[in-house]
């Protein structure tokens, strides 16, 4: 997963062989001033953006729905209105 904090802009990549290949396509998803704020395997992924794009994200083997709440309540640590802005799983 990739995100720009200057932007808002986000990418992720799921189903690649190497972590390297899946950032790759991750950051030219996302575009300029894009950096990878997390690589996972086997596990679901979630990125929460706020205001001023303050964001939190997490990485977890327990579910898409935990997977999303503690993105959120990283996030919140922050700033405020945050939603999540996207989510995959990595096999």
């Amino acid at each position: 997963m990739a995100f720009s904090p200057y932007s808002g802009a986000h990418g992720y990549a799921a189903g690649f062989l190497s972590e390297h290949a899946a950032a790759q396509s991750a950051l030219n998803y996302c575009g300029p001033g894009c950096h990878v704020i997390a690589v996972a395997s086997g596990a679901y992924i979630a990125l929460a953006v706020g205001r001023r794009n303050g964001f939190g994200y997490a990485v977890t083997s327990e579910s898409l729905e935990a997977a999303k709440r503690h993105a959120l309540n990283n996030c919140r640590q922050h700033t405020r209105r945050c939603r999540i802005r996207a989510y995959a799983f990595s096999p």
